[in-house]
């Protein structure tokens, strides 16, 4: 049967290419429509021909019944410790496996699929596994073929006419299986650890942080009639596998693929960790491709304790890493060319603020919040294009900080909205200010922002009026600092510009306290802040310019 299929693909191949020869000889005096034999092309590949992870289909109506009574699957691993499967129609006695096999492939999955879409296993199939180190049972393997049939009824194609050979491939049907002949329970030093920690995700499970799925098979049925399957392991799998399954739908169709169903078969914890994966997928989906959603918006998400951000590149869902929580806290704070929204992951974070104030984000507004630790004060501003700006101060009362803050935004603001409407003729930052208090349950542990204002008592002739102008002199910058009306000049002061600042502001304070200077008002350069357009300007421009000067300056103050 397969000589045979190999005669009428060759001879189908040779058809369309002796006519595209001759339409292109011909080309003034065909009348065919170029489109027409671009889809008969398509047609005759998309059946015929192999790439890697495709499963080929060898019986186009060759023969009636393929089905085989015995299967043994074996896992090899040549000298390098490459690990491939090969399949064999016969059991271990009744012929000798050493027998060239009738199908290998880099994959189990790819083996399954073949046997499954050629109708080669049904229910009375018996199947024999040889593995080297997979942990894969019969039981297992026979669940796994069982997900094969609810997925793909009877190894059926989805119809496919000429419209949608017209269109790139979309996915109309997928499984993902996970973990396949491998349980990452095995190790005793992970049974019962998410029991001293309640950390049950499965990208970050127990007190050790660990990644319980690390194997992933995945398989799509296309609107060509095209089977493909796809292996990715490792930390990195999942988001692998996820920008595969992606791939073929552009988020500015805002068509996503078909829903996938997913499997983990191996482990205990097998259904909690497809659940987990599961959600990942559908929630991922929403996000880029459900009504009313923001294409731009970044996805935060968490594998063992390192964070990774989704994002659209080139129309296409892609995935950086971010390292750390620091490492997250500066990836985010990353200049936007429009609002971008950050979107964290169901399980990820539930520790942190962070996602409700990701949540409370909006466009073309400026955010304040902050939340008090033993005399620190964390700061968080999310600006009108969605960057994340992040300071911890020493604290010293509410009403300061919030006057402070408050006294910033309406001296910058204005300015930055000014410089982009005279430069393109666009207004610029039009919007509100919103300042908010984070406060955690110590029950629950859930956080809440409650809304705060600058109070009437705290007049501003209480506070020095700190401002910060800077530009760039032979490349160096160069600062002019005035505190109220006195100006303290790098030309002047050369280094020890912010050792003066600080003393005159120290030696003026009525209460003689060290408590953080802050800076009220800042004019930098364009050449000192970016070397794009105007229009590229955004808060956290002046944000990161004001904390690296609060940060000498109150490193002067701290050392008197």
């Amino acid at each position: 049967m397969l000589k045979e299929r190999k005669m009428l693909v060759d001879e189908l191949t040779l058809s369309y290419r002796m006519l595209s020869a001759l339409i292109r000889e011909h080309a003034d005096d065909a009348h065919i429509n170029p489109s027409d034999l671009n889809i008969l092309g398509r047609k005759i590949y998309a059946a015929l021909e192999r790439k890697a992870g495709k499963v080929e289909l060898v019986n186009p109506g060759i023969s009636e019944d393929l089905s085989e009574p015995h299967l043994t699957f074996q896992q090899n691993c040549d000298d390098k410790g490459l690990h491939t499967w090969s399949l064999y129609l016969t059991l271990p006695g009744t012929a000798r496996l050493a027998d060239t096999p009738v199908k290998r492939a880099s994959s189990l999955l790819e083996l399954l699929a073949w046997c499954h879409f050629n109708h080669i296993v049904t229910r009375r199939t018996m199947f024999t596994v040889q593995t080297e180190s997979s942990h894969l049972t019969e039981k297992e393997l026979r669940a796994t073929i069982e997900a094969f049939s609810r997925n793909f009824p009877k190894g059926k194609l989805p119809k496919s006419d000429l419209d949608d050979l017209a269109k790139p491939a979309q996915v109309r049907a997928a499984a993902l299986f996970v973990n396949i002949g491998f349980d990452p329970l095995a190790t005793t030093h992970l049974m019962g650890s998410h029991l001293t920690t309640g950390r049950t995700d499965a990208l970050s499970f127990g007190a050790t942080w660990e990644n319980l799925a690390l194997h992933f098979d995945q398989i799509t049925v296309n609107s060509w009639q095209e089977v493909h399957t796809y292996r990715a392991s490792g930390n990195t799998a999942v988001l692998r596998s996820l920008c595969k399954y992606f791939e073929n739908s552009p988020i500015s169709a805002n068509e996503p693929p078909a829903s996938i169903s997913v499997y983990s078969l191996s482990s205990a914890r097998g259904n909690s960790i497809a659940r987990r994966i599961e959600h990942l997928y559908h929630d991922v989906s929403e996000c880029y491709f459900s009504p009313g959603s923001v294409t731009n918006s970044r996805y935060i998400l968490r594998i063992k304790d390192r964070f990774y951000i989704l994002s659209a590149k080139n129309d296409r869902l892609t995935f950086e890493s971010a390292g750390l929580v620091d490492d997250l806290l500066r990836a985010l704070s990353a200049t936007q060319s429009e609002f971008s929204p950050i979107i964290v992951d169901r399980y990820t974070l539930k520790e942190s603020p962070l996602p409700l104030l990701f949540k409370a984000n909006k466009r073309n507004a400026v955010q304040f919040f902050y939340q008090v630790h033993d005399g620190t004060a964390e700061i968080y501003v999310l600006d009108e294009r969605g960057s994340l700006f992040h300071q911890e101060l020493p604290f010293h009362d509410s009403a300061t900080l919030l006057t402070q803050y408050q006294w910033f935004f309406d001296t910058v603001l204005p300015r930055l909205s000014f410089m982009i409407s005279e430069q393109t003729g666009e207004a610029g930052f039009q919007g509100d200010v919103s300042l908010y208090q984070i406060v955690k349950n110590t029950n629950t542990g859930e956080f809440r922002l409650e809304p705060r204002k600058v109070p009437h008592s705290a007049g501003v002739h209480r506070y020095f009026n700190v401002q910060v102008i800077g530009d760039l002199m032979d490349d160096r910058p160069v600062f002019t600092i005035y505190c109220d009306d006195r100006e303290f000049s790098s030309l002047e002061h050369g280094d020890a510009l912010f050792q003066e600042v600080a003393r005159d502001i120290f030696d003026r304070r009525s209460s003689g306290e060290g408590y953080p200077i802050y800076i009220t008002d800042i004019d930098i350069s364009k050449a000192m802040i970016s070397d794009s357009g105007v229009d590229s300007l955004q808060t956290i421009h002046y944000l990161n310019h004001k904390k690296r000067i609060e940060e000498r300056l109150n490193q002067a103050l701290n050392a008197l």
